[in-house]
């Protein structure tokens, strides 16, 4: 499998894009071939983890995996609009979520069902979203697992939302210049 590690710009995020990267090249080294992009070109046909997600990356890559450990702690309950909006786009835009541990799990549970990317189906056959949400302590093979199944969500299920949550997101940051 051939894992690209997007560092960015990430916009709205701030983090050590080279520890994060190194940290996490070490870690799937032995599941996977892993390239280090910047500008997100050659995505295509490949997995592309990153902590921030954009339309052209999620167009092109084969799968998507947002790797929210370097993201501020309560993120998730962050009530501001601008914030809520960049992180329901992101949720939108990916394929599978990396987080640190089962409490964060939960809380993104309920923000892809508050989304409509949960149907009741799926998560009755697994309520814990295991191959869709994981925790850093379940590690790389578990991640290595999940990406050889199927994908979770078509384009087509996310594409009206996807839609929404972007114009939302250009509005509000046009609103902020």
């Amino acid at each position: 499998m051939r894992v690209v590690l997007f560092v960015g710009p990430w916009w709205g995020l701030e983090g050590d894009r080279a520890g994060w990267a190194k940290a996490l090249t070490s870690e799937l080294m032995a599941y996977a071939q892993v390239e280090i992009g910047r500008d997100g070109k050659d995505v295509l046909g490949k997995v592309v983890i990153s902590p921030a997600l954009n339309l052209r990356l999620a167009l092109g890559a084969r799968r998507t995996v947002l790797d929210t450990r370097l993201w501020e702690p309560g993120w998730l309950t962050d009530a501001s609009r601008d914030r809520r909006a960049w992180r329901d786009l992101q949720l939108c835009l990916a394929h599978h979520v990396l987080c640190r541990g089962p409490g964060e799990r939960d809380y993104i549970i309920g923000a892809l069902f508050a989304l409509g990317l949960i149907t009741p189906q799926l998560y009755r056959r697994d309520p814990l979203l295991a191959s869709y949400v994981l925790t850093a302590e379940e590690g790389p093979s578990a991640l290595q697992g999940s990406l050889r199944g199927p994908s979770p969500w078509q384009w087509r299920h996310r594409l009206p939302l996807l839609l929404r949550k972007g114009a939302l997101a250009l509005l509000i940051s046009g609103h902020q210049r």
